[in-house]
């Protein structure tokens, strides 16, 4: 076992030294021989300007339900792993729309775990559309690692993002108005069973199960969730 070890170890070194370009493959290589790691590397990213500090409010949605929100009483940021920074001003008012209900009802609410401070950037940047839905979700899950979520929960909130969460065209993308991120941004989630005879949540449910149960890499997990996808007619 400790030779297979060391030999991976030269596999990535060696392709690490062939540059960016094989950047992929040593993806699929790090996945495949540490499987309980995920592919992304959380020490390397850092939270900006101190910790994140916010005021907790209610109001009310436009169909009249209760809604918490909370706003940021300073600007807030985080640089990632590949140096990107990802910048949230301060007055930012975040409803933690862009995770699906859900998900909360199943994990927690987003402000109630160690990934508070991703929900926050995640909820800005799917709101303002000016980046990649897939690096915007990508972003949560390293986030969420780095303030400490277990793997197994990031991984699952990951995939429950990628199933019921925002997608955008970046063609379309655009800087909304001041103020709330409307949940209306996010996919209606049907409580109605879809051809494949299960609800989105029933869908989720066996999603979360299997990641808990055979913890795959983040590359079967995106597999998975779009043949779940298609499924449901997503």
């Amino acid at each position: 076992m400790r030779r297979i070890a060391i030999a991976g170890v030269l596999v990535i070194l060696a392709a690490a030294t062939a540059g960016w370009y094989y950047r992929p493959q040593l993806q699929r290589i790090v996945e495949s021989l540490f499987p309980e790691r995920p592919w992304v590397d959380p020490g390397k990213g850092a939270f900006k300007k101190g910790d994140l500090e916010v005021r907790f409010f209610s109001s009310t949605s436009g169909d009249g339900h209760p809604v918490e929100l909370i706003q940021l009483l300073k600007p807030f940021g985080y640089t990632d792993s590949r140096g990107v920074e990802w910048d949230v001003p301060e007055g930012y008012i975040s409803d933690g729309a862009s995770i699906p209900e859900w998900l909360w009802t199943a994990l927690g609410g987003p402000y109630s775990g160690r990934y508070r401070d991703a929900a926050v950037i995640h909820d800005f940047y799917c709101r303002e559309k000016t980046r990649k839905w897939q690096d915007v979700h990508m972003v949560f899950l390293e986030a969420a690692l780095n303030r400490g979520t277990a793997v197994s929960l990031a991984n699952t909130m990951y995939s429950g993002i990628l199933f019921g969460g925002p997608r955008w065209e970046l063609q379309n993308a655009g800087v909304l108005g001041s103020g709330v991120m409307k949940a209306q941004l996010i996919p209606t989630q049907s409580s109605k069973p879809a051809p494949s005879g299960k609800t989105d949540k029933e869908a989720f449910d066996e999603l979360k199960a299997w990641i808990e149960r055979d913890k795959p890499t983040l590359e079967q997990i995106r597999k998975r969730v779009e043949e779940i996808r298609k499924a449901q007619k997503k």
